[in-house]
C-alpha cells in the first residue's frame, strides 16, 4: 500500500551547484533515507491503528451493528460497563457485610466457646482436688484397716482368743 509523502524533496538546484557530485549524491541519500523512515513511521501508525480498529470492533461488534455508528456503540458499551462496576460494587458491599457479620458470629462462637473452656477448666482443677483428696481418705482408710487387722492378730496371739470367728458374726472382712 502506498502512502502520500508529506516530504516535499528539495530541488537538486538548491544544492550548490559548487559542491562535488559526492556531497550532492550523499545529500540526495540523506534526503531519500529521510523519506524511508517517514515511510516505515507511517505503515507503523497505521498498523497500530487498524489494530486499535480491529480491538473495537471486537468489543463494540455487536452494539456496532445494532446503532450503526462507533461513537454510539462505544457510549452504550461504556454504560454497560459502568452498570457492571456498580452491580460488582454492590456485590463487594454485600459480601463485606456478610464478612462483618460472621466475623461477628465467630467472635461470639470464640467467646462463648473461651468461657465454657474456663469453666471445664475449672472443673477439672475441682475434680483433680476432689481426687486427691478421695485419695488420700483411701489411703488413711487402707492404712486404718491396716492398723485394726495387725491389731487383731496381735491380740489373737497375745490372749489366744479368737476375735474374727464368733459364732453367728459373719467374717466382714472376707
Amino acid at each position: 500500500m502506498e502512502f502520500p509523502l508529506q516530504y516535499e524533496p528539495l530541488p537538486i538546484e538548491s544544492v550548490a551547484m559548487n559542491e562535488s557530485p559526492e556531497k550532492r549524491d550523499n545529500f540526495q541519500i540523506d534526503e531519500l533515507s529521510q523519506v524511508l523512515e517517514e515511510r516505515r513511521m507511517l505503515e507503523k501508525a497505521l498498523s497500530d491503528a487498524q489494530l486499535k480498529i480491529y480491538a473495537l470492533e471486537t468489543i463494540l461488534g455487536p452494539s456496532l451493528q445494532s446503532t450503526g455508528s462507533p461513537v454510539t456503540a462505544l457510549l452504550n458499551e461504556i454504560d454497560f460497563l459502568r452498570r457492571e462496576k456498580m452491580n460488582a460494587e454492590r456485590e463487594l458491599q454485600h459480601n463485606k457485610l456478610k464478612i462483618d457479620a460472621l466475623e461477628a458470629q465467630l467472635a461470639k462462637v470464640l467467646n462463648d466457646f473461651n468461657e465454657r473452656e474456663r469453666v471445664l477448666l475449672n472443673e477439672i482443677k475441682g475434680l483433680r482436688s476432689d481426687k486427691q483428696s478421695i485419695e488420700k481418705a483411701i489411703s488413711d482408710a487402707q492404712l486404718q484397716l491396716y492398723a485394726l487387722e495387725t491389731l487383731i492378730e496381735v491380740a489373737e496371739q497375745e490372749w489366744k482368743i479368737d476375735i474374727r470367728k464368733r459364732p453367728g458374726y459373719k467374717n466382714r472382712l472376707e
